[in-house]
């Protein structure tokens, strides 16, 4: 790989995006065929698709689907395939009414899917002519995960023989493939600006402190993966008693957070220990507020690990739910009873009830066996 060459083309498309979002608007299409080269320089080109940033629209569908954004991707499939890609997906799309409001995090992803080609020789996705994917690489894609980088880019550059060049071509690509709009942004704070000052772009090796957070980041994921095909095989092993078990669980968790009464906009429920004073302005002893702040540092500590097991759990994959549950069971280890609430989105305050309705919270009295 000519590391000089992707640099220079990489630092020329991210100019050009500088500008472009600057006007606060996106490329909405950016793909190798967008990118001519003038000169000495690198252009973009093919605009039609260029969007304003920030105001809704739906049309997004003449984008070259390999190189669109996994939120996206998750709004042009049809029904079923979003059935298939999971709960978090089609709740996107459905939360969306088929409509995308463009952000910068978009463009992000495509450049980390064009860098990924001049790295790896070879596009993420089999694409044909008309720019478009398989609906099983569009599910995929809609249910990315930075794990399939990472695997290809330790069979293409073994861990312990890397380069400084290619250590920072592949932290830059993996972070630019972050699933989520909010992890892109939360990592280039700047947009295009903080790409461009990325070690890769600058001609600089990695300093210890980066290298040792991508190196626990990607050992992490790569546990998470081993641990998920383990609850894969322990899916397969289970009785269909238990399976039908697991799946009414499933269906009942939905439905709690699909179909609750007397909430302005559901979309969410918790479950908590202790049931919450009726009252909001209910005061709380010293001693109650001590063991609650004792309680969320628990939590604290395992939000690291927890990320992409909770993402696999929204997208109701199964073995990560059981991933999730092993690791925070000790938590409940100890406790008999356990509360539901419905969660009211517009107002972002669990469901009280008014004293009169016994519906709220939903007191879970029996332990699963199936379930931790």
């Amino acid at each position: 790989v000519d590391f000089n060459l992707v640099r220079k083309i990489a630092k020329d498309i991210v100019v050009g995006l500088i500008l472009l979002h600057t006007e606060q608007r996106i490329h909405g299409d950016l793909n190798p065929r967008a990118v001519v080269r003038v000169g000495s320089k690198w252009k973009l080109s093919n605009l039609q698709a260029s969007k304003r940033i920030g105001k809704p629209t739906t049309d997004f569908h003449v984008c070259n689907e390999g190189y669109m954004s996994p939120e996206v991707a998750a709004l042009v499939m049809d029904p079923v395939e979003a059935g298939v890609a999971g709960a978090a997906s089609s709740a996107f799309a459905a939360s969306q009414s088929d409509t995308y409001t463009p952000d910068s995090s978009y463009d992000l992803f495509s450049l980390g899917c064009i860098m990924y080609s001049l790295v790896f020789g070879s596009e993420m996705w089999n694409i044909n002519k008309n720019g478009d994917i398989s609906s099983a690489d569009l599910v995929q894609l809609a249910r990315w995960s930075p794990i399939s980088f990472l695997d290809k880019a330790s069979i293409t550059f073994p861990i312990e023989e890397r380069t400084d060049n290619q250590k920072a071509a592949i932290d830059l690509i993996s972070k630019l493939l972050a699933p989520t709009p909010h992890d892109r942004k939360a990592t280039f704070e700047f947009g295009m600006v903080s790409v461009r000052q990325h070690e890769f772009l600058q001609k600089k090796p990695l300093d210890r402190t980066t290298l040792k957070a991508f190196k626990a980041k990607q050992d992490i994921m790569f546990q998470n993966e081993k641990e998920h095909d383990r609850y894969k095989q322990i899916l397969r092993d289970l009785t269909l008693e238990e399976q039908w078990e697991l799946k009414r669980a499933k269906d009942v968790l939905l439905f709690g957070v699909l179909e609750p009464t007397n909430v302005h906009l559901p979309t969410s429920i918790v479950i908590l220990k202790d049931k919450l004073p009726v009252h909001r302005d209910e005061p709380m002893t010293k001693r109650d507020a001590k063991r609650r702040l004792k309680e969320a540092m628990k939590w604290t500590s395992n939000f690291g690990v927890l990320n992409d097991s909770v993402r696999g759990a929204l997208r109701g994959d199964v073995p990560s739910i059981g991933h999730f549950w092993s690791l925070i069971s000790d938590l409940f280890s100890e406790q008999d009873y356990m509360y539901l609430y419905f969660v009211d989105e517009l107002t972002g305050q669990p469901v009280l009830g008014d004293g009169s309705n016994p519906d709220y919270p939903m007191e879970i009295t029996t332990r699963s066996d199936t379930l931790p």
